[in-house]
């Protein structure tokens, strides 16, 4: 099931807008999460927002530039609890995922040429060590079809972690032949995430407390 859901969000984050749910000039605030997601992300406008069915899936928020790059920030939780805030061996599980579920969609003819180009540890924001994340690069194409306004090659940009006991991840993707630009714009925007993330006064909340409480549990089980 998660598979399938993984393969939607993909299909659609990269070859379709995401249709606006709510006034582009205005403030959207997540509800779970308490993040607020101005109308712009470094040189990126918030174009829309949708959430999917079923609830587990979330909500995402869309951001674009003419037609490319493209920003998708994705907040849900796969019906799991005590996500908490930051890397656990949960986000890190459901990052192997990401990253297999990418690698497929080459295999079936959905992306054309997917390679990998780099993974690791980061920080949200880029150098405030407050959130730790998960990366990847990758680099692919899209056949030509229905809302594809692109078919050259793509750099995709993968970051997840947890936050408020919720999954965090987004995809910024550019094309190839506009690296310099491409990166710059994605440096920019997880600045300006961050620090609407930072901007919060509590990072942590309860869902943290609990997912320290369940682990700790297993670690006790495990001696």
């Amino acid at each position: 099931m998660i598979k399938i859901l993984l393969s939607l969000w993909l299909l659609v984050s990269l070859a379709s807008p995401v249709p606006a749910q709510e006034s582009p000039g205005t403030p959207a605030v997540e509800p779970k999460t308490g993040i607020s997601f101005p109308q712009t992300l470094g040189p990126l406008a918030r174009t829309g927002m949708k959430r999917y069915d079923p609830p587990e899936m979330g909500i995402s928020y869309r951001y674009a530039g003419h037609p490319l790059p493209i920003a998708d920030i994705y907040i849900y939780d796969n019906g799991l609890k005590y996500l908490g805030t930051g890397l656990s061996q949960m986000v890190r599980t459901h990052f192997e995922e990401v990253k297999s579920e990418i690698s497929l969609m080459g295999k079936s003819g959905n992306y054309r040429d997917v390679k990998k180009i780099s993974e690791g540890e980061t920080y949200l924001p880029p150098g405030n060590r407050k959130l730790p994340a998960l990366s990847a690069t990758f680099t692919f194409s899209i056949p030509p079809g229905k809302g594809v306004a692109y078919t050259g090659v793509r750099t995709s940009h993968i970051l997840l972690t947890a936050y408020k006991g919720q999954f965090l991840k987004i995809q910024f993707t550019y094309p190839q032949d506009q690296e310099k630009e491409g990166k710059k714009a994605w440096q920019q925007f997880l600045a300006d995430f961050g620090k609407a993330i930072s901007g919060q006064k509590n990072i942590n909340n309860k869902n943290d407390k609990a997912s320290k409480k369940k682990n700790n549990k297993s670690r006790m089980a495990g001696r």
